[in-house]
């Protein structure tokens, strides 16, 4: 599957899930947002250290996925 579609498909949930107000909308944001931060890891040790490169979109990709990251564990930790 390509790389756009599951990006299109993680910020799109991250969305709707955003928006609804229900209990799990929360865990299940912060769930997501620590398996992108883990993946964004990955993909910036191989960027970097591997193939010694420099994207800007993709730096910019990894500083959005922290910062969803970063919401995500407030939202979540502020209602527990």
């Amino acid at each position: 599957m390509p790389n756009c579609i599951l990006g299109i498909v993680f910020y799109t949930t991250q969305l709707v899930l955003g928006i609804l107000p229900l209990s799990w909308a929360s865990a299940m944001l912060f769930m997501t947002s620590v398996i992108s931060c883990v993946g964004s890891a990955y993909l910036a040790f191989v960027l970097f250290l591997v193939l010694k490169d420099l994207c800007l979109v993709c730096i910019a990709t990894y500083v959005i996925n922290g910062v969803l990251l970063y919401l995500n564990y407030q939202r979540y930790f502020s209602q527990s």
